[in-house]
């Protein structure tokens, strides 16, 4: 954020724990960002242990372990029980691109963790996939 009123710091918003993108300001001065998060039958017994955790966090923790080559063995396999698995230019996977809504905190700072994902568990892309994004004007 950058002060309106002539030159100055650019101050850091928020950090978010993994990529997002088609940041929008809400009219109560929220932001809304998409992001790319696991919606499989693991990522639900994730979410009902309650730990405190954002579907933010344990899509980054779960793609932590799934890159050390160690916890696999090296395995790099998909087992894929339902149409379609390939979209353009990538094989897809147990994430989906989920609208999420950050609240404003006190001082004007926004906190990752609280994010709310406003599709949680739900197996569908918004915005959806390829011609599908923000981009053509359907934010």
């Amino acid at each position: 954020m950058l002060p309106l009123d002539g030159p100055g710091e650019a101050s850091l918003l928020a950090e978010f724990p993994i990529a997002v993108g088609d940041l929008e300001w809400t009219d109560h001065g929220g932001l809304a960002v998409a992001a790319s998060v696991y919606v499989d039958q693991e990522a639900a017994e994730e979410l009902a242990k309650k730990d405190g955790k954002s579907p933010l966090e344990m899509t980054a923790a779960r793609d932590k372990a799934l890159a050390d080559d160690d916890a696999l063995g090296g395995l790099n396999a998909v087992i894929y029980d339902r149409l379609p698995i390939r979209e353009w230019d990538r094989w897809l996977d147990a994430k989906f691109a989920h609208p999420f809504y950050v609240p404003v905190e006190d001082g004007g700072m926004f906190n990752a963790s609280k994010a709310i994902d406003l599709l949680e568990g739900v197996p569908t892309a918004v915005p959806s996939g390829a011609f599908g994004g923000s981009e053509v004007g359907l934010s």
